[in-house]
This record gives structure tokens, sequence and C-alpha cells, in this order.
């Protein structure tokens, strides 16, 4: 089997052989995981986690493309430095640092989740935050992941998820689904916002015309084309929401973080402007700090973490409304046909996938 999408980005295309000793660590590791699996099924994603975090971490230790059986806690811990605080906040789940960055498995746990409750496998536990915490109480699983090669830890997720999906139970309740088998988040992480005949920030403009359509049902939500500025047009936001002739919300649209170095470039005037109004001003930005939204209160920063949490409340209604706003946006307003057959193309793979 193919490993699903969430986790095939980790990989490279063209994998090599697995040696007979690798094989059989990985067959001790498949023991050892389906016998803790019965009274904790979080350590399945422990053990994904761990693998990925190696993958993401080879591109600054070659080593780890290769098998190495003497590969032990001390030479990982060496090489890369466990992360016990950021700041005066003590980090329970498993953080490392190198080169000036640092590299945590809940975001793994979090695409493992994502995956098998996708699937209907509602039984995986969803307390991502406990789960890797418990990370300590199964080092012994990290250092035999971390021998492994690029190609046996991909052969080692095949089969942890062929062998455990059979010890899942699926939802027995019927659901109802969108049309389309992809998340929000899965969008923001995989979806290529830039391509030749797309200006810049046109694709993030019709993912927040979506998403803008989803959280104000009720008001009607206008935008104009990433080609003619807000003012031209009459309009406060990029994105603006009226009920009737009044302006109820208004949404300024920034395909890039920001930071206290270019807030007043980017949304010095859009504060302003909205001060006062006393409706809902927001930001769509892929990341803002702290320090901007202190200086901004009365602005609502939508950030892609924020549409990551709060997209995992929408319902198959919601993503039916998502998925035609993006596309009415691209199609009838930006006037982009070939914007439009993009997007609509990845959904339709994703549909397939």
């Amino acid at each position: 089997m193919a490993l699903p999408a969430a986790f095939e980005g980790f990989f490279e295309r063209r994998r090599g052989a697995i040696s007979a000793g690798e094989r059989s660590l990985i067959d001790k590791l498949l023991r050892s995981v389906t016998a803790d699996f019965k009274t904790k099924k979080y350590v399945l994603g422990l053990c994904i986690d761990f693998a990925l975090l190696a993958q993401t971490l080879k591109a600054h230790e070659p080593a780890l493309v290769n098998y190495d059986e003497s590969r032990s806690d001390d030479w990982l811990f060496e090489r890369f430095e466990r992360r016990t605080h950021s700041g005066e906040k003590e980090l329970n789940s498993l953080t490392l640092a190198v080169d000036g960055g640092n590299y945590g498995i809940r975001k793994y746990e979090e695409l493992v989740r994502e995956y098998f409750h996708g699937e209907g496998y509602m039984s995986y536990p969803s307390a991502y935050v406990y789960n890797t915490g418990q990370w300590g109480k199964f080092r012994h699983y990290l250092a035999d992941v971390f021998r492994l090669s690029s190609a046996g830890r991909y052969a080692l997720i095949e089969a942890l998820i062929d062998h455990t999906k059979g010890r899942l139970a699926q939802s027995a309740v019927q659901v109802s689904h969108a049309e389309f088998n992809v998340t929000l988040a899965q969008i923001l992480r995989e979806y290529p916002l830039s391509a030749p005949d797309e200006n810049a920030g046109l694709a993030y403009q019709a993912i927040s015309y979506g998403v803008a359509r989803v959280m104000f049902p009720d008001l009607i939500v206008t935008a104009a084309s990433v080609r003619t500025g807000s003012r031209r047009q009459g309009r406060l936001g990029d994105i603006d929401g009226w009920e009737g002739a009044r302006l109820a919300a208004t949404i300024e649209v920034k395909d890039l973080s920001i930071t206290p170095a270019n807030a007043e470039k980017q949304i010095g005037q859009f504060a302003g402007d909205t001060a006062q109004l006393g409706i809902p001003a927001l930001v769509f930005c892929r990341a803002a700090e702290n320090a901007v939204k202190g200086t901004h209160p009365h602005l609502t920063f939508v950030d892609d973490d924020f549409l990551r949490i709060i997209s995992r409340c929408w319902d198959a209604s919601n993503y039916r409304q998502f998925f035609s706003s993006v596309l009415f946006f691209l199609a009838h307003i930006e006037c982009n046909e070939k914007a439009r057959a993009r997007f609509e193309s990845y959904l339709e793979e994703r549909r397939n996938a």
C-alpha cells in the first residue's frame, strides 16, 4: 500500500532496499507496538510521530537516510538538543533543536489523528497534547525508529497503519461528509498558493473569501479582484460583510506573516480606519506575532493556526459553502479560469486519493 498523502510527503519517491537486519527491527517494533496498543492506543501515533520526526531531521543529519543498528539514545541526544522549556513554559512533548530550529512531535500527532478520524476510526484518541506528553514512556521506540533508514521508516508506517486499522473500531454512526476528501488544514499545508498565471496573493484571498462566507453566513459578503484596491471600489477591507446597506464586518487579507517590523505598512491604515467602528474587524494572515496583536486589540487576527482550530468544527455543509465560495471567487470575482481549474483539479485529485 502507499502511505496516506499526509505522510507520503516526508519521503522520497525513490526508496531503497531494506536489509534483513532492518526488516528484523521493523518486525520487532511492530510486535511491541501491537502489544502496547491493546491498552494505550496512542502508542501507534507516537511511533509514527518518531518516524516523521526522523524524516524531518535527516535534512540536518544525512546519516539518518541509512540504516545503522549502532545508533543509540546517546548519539541522538548528542546530535540533537532536547528542548525542555520554551521561555518559562515547560515542554512535555518531545522537541529537538538543531541548526537554530526546533522540531517537535505534536504537529505530527495532529496529522495522525486527522488521518484516522478522517477515515472514520474515531476510537483513535484525539487528546494529542496528552498523547505526545507520554513520549518518555516509549523512549525505547524512539531509538529504534532513528536506527532505521528512510525506506525502513516508510515500511514501518505502512505496517503500523495496516496492522492496527483492524484493531481500531470504525464509527458505527452514519456521518455526513463533504464532497471532497480534503480539510482546510490540508489545503493550507499542501496547496501551492502561487502559480505562474496567478497574481500574488490570489489563492490566499480566494481561501479567505471562502472562510469568510462560512464565518458570516447571514451577511452579504463582497470582495473584488486582487488587482483592484479596496478603496477604489468604496470598500473598507479586501472582504466586507454587509447587513443590507450597513457594513457589519470587514476583513483585510495578507498572504504573509505580520510582525512588528511590517505591521504599520501592512495593516496600519486598516487598523486606524476600523478602530472606532464597533464591528468585527479581522486580519487574515499566515501568522501574527503577539506583539502585533497586543498593539491592535480591536483586531482579530485569523492566522493559519486559528483556521486549523475553527475548521475542526466544520461539518459537510460548511465545507460545501467553503469550496463553492472559493471557486466562485476564482471564476467570477477574479475571473481567472486557470486559477479556478488549478484549484478544482487539486480537489479532484484529493477526492480520488
